[in-house]
């Protein structure tokens, strides 16, 4: 073939392709993609294995949402946390377990939710009998309740553990004014001073 031929059959050729019968139809590549995404998703979750971490990464979300007064997201994550569970050896000083369950009941008790909250201390300390804050933050839920007595033997176990917990006196002196027992209040709230 001659050089001034080969354009032409090559418009020939585009000539004919433009006037040709449609292409049938291509099945919808998108729809095909995205199936095949959600199995490889699928398959990738079902093979996931359980995160140690984040069991503690929810208990400090939620200690965070404490720390602003954020009381239903933090009860959110400290349950999330319960939920997954964290081993011991994420926290220094304690069982962080009983972490989340008392401070997701300091969240109950901020929101007036006392049975719940005396709940998760009940749980607190059944999983660390030493935890002092635990039967401090129970002295005060059942002091809100007017459980004045009830109050006073749980700041009694929160000072034997942490004889420097200024808050547990006080508090033991507000109940024990409560009860008129004005001497014994005078004693703790001059140990605060």
């Amino acid at each position: 073939m001659r050089s001034e031929t080969k354009p032409l059959v090559l418009v020939g050729l585009m000539v004919l392709a433009c006037t040709a019968a449609p292409a049938a139809p291509t099945p919808n590549i998108d729809a095909t993609v995205e199936a095949r995404a959600k199995e490889l998703v699928a398959e990738q979750v079902n093979n996931l294995q359980p995160n140690p971490d984040l069991g503690m990464d929810y208990l400090q979300m939620g200690l965070g949402y404490s720390g602003s007064g954020d009381w239903q997201l933090a009860i959110g994550d400290f349950t999330k946390a319960i939920e997954l569970g964290i081993p011991s050896t994420h926290h220094s000083g304690g069982n962080p377990l009983a972490v989340a369950y008392q401070s997701r009941g300091v969240a109950y008790r901020n929101l007036g939710q006392y049975q719940r909250a005396i709940q998760d201390f009940d749980k607190a300390i059944q999983l660390d009998p030493n935890y002092a804050m635990a039967y401090y933050n129970r002295g005060v839920a059942y002091q809100n309740q007017r459980w004045d007595e009830v109050a006073i033997r749980d700041f009694d176990k929160a000072i034997q553990l942490d004889p420097d917990n200024a808050m547990a006196y006080y508090n033991r002196g507000v109940a024990y004014k409560e009860l008129g027992r004005y001497h014994r209040a005078i004693e703790d709230y001059d140990r605060v001073i």
